[in-house]
Formats: C-alpha cells, sequence, structure tokens
C-alpha cells in the first residue's frame, strides 16, 4: 500500500451536526461509503484526507465509530502508515476514551516488545503519544509502563 506523509496538527473541537441538506454529511451517504473502504482509503495518499474529514465532518460518535469498524484489526499495520496514522490520530481527537480502547488494545497485544516496535517507529509512535494525551490514566498504565 503507498504511504509517505510528515506529522498532522491537533484537530479542533468537533463541528456542530449538519443541518439537512449540509453537504458536509453528503444526504448521510458519505459516511457509510467511507466506512466501506476505510481501511484502503487510510493507506492511500490520495484518499486518506476523504476518511479524516469524514471523521470530522461527523454529526455522531456512532458515525465515527462506523467509519473506523474496517480498521479494527489492522491498527498496527495503519499506524506506521505516513497516511494511515493520520486517520487514527483523527479518531483518537474527536473520539470519547471508550472509543478509543480498541486502537490501545491493538497496540498492546503484542506486549512490551510490541509497544516499543510502535514507539521507535517513524509514524506508529505519534499514536501511542495521542493515546497518552487523550485516554484516561487508567485504560493508559500498562502502555506508560513499557
Amino acid at each position: 500500500a503507498p504511504c509517505d506523509a510528515g506529522i498532522w496538527g491537533a484537530a479542533a473541537a468537533r463541528r456542530p451536526p449538519a443541518a439537512p441538506g449540509d453537504s458536509r454529511d453528503g444526504g448521510g451517504k458519505t459516511p457509510s461509503l467511507v466506512a466501506g473502504h476505510a481501511l484502503r482509503m487510510a493507506r492511500d495518499p490520495d484518499l486518506f484526507h476523504v476518511v479524516v474529514q469524514a471523521l470530522e465532518d461527523s454529526s455522531s460518535d456512532g458515525a465515527c465509530i462506523e467509519l473506523m469498524a474496517g480498521l479494527h484489526g489492522a491498527v498496527r499495520e495503519v499506524a506506521r502508515c505516513p497516511y494511515g496514522h493520520r486517520v487514527l490520530q483523527t479518531f483518537i481527537v474527536f473520539m470519547r476514551p471508550a472509543a478509543c480502547q480498541f486502537i490501545l488494545d491493538e497496540c498492546a497485544e503484542r506486549g512490551a516488545e510490541g509497544i516499543v516496535e510502535l514507539a521507535t517507529d517513524k509514524y506508529a509512535h505519534r499514536i501511542l503519544i495521542s493515546l497518552l494525551d487523550h485516554l484516561h490514566e487508567e485504560q493508559t498504565q500498562g502502555l506508560a509502563g513499557c
């Protein structure tokens, strides 16, 4: 899969829900269309920004969670991608800590050795930093101890 970009800045607070007919929500079609292809799009240099924008413009947590469903099981791979890590960072910044638990779990599934691999990766270390910055201390205790 293609990949190679720089760091992405922190997102602003979630925008208010889109009004009916507002082009931000694509009439409700865009998030579900993106969700079906989120993994492929997140790793594509020309399409990752569509997933980021869909997360930023989403009018509900449920829509964001639906968008990210395709990344379950591929978090470590996406975290190491110069484009995909930006999708993960956006989700972490915009969502409640509990919704990000699957990202933390997949990052930590290989134990301390896996955390060290991610911590020393050019892009994945940013995901670990975002998790430490945005999740509750109780969630990240094991991560911080590595």
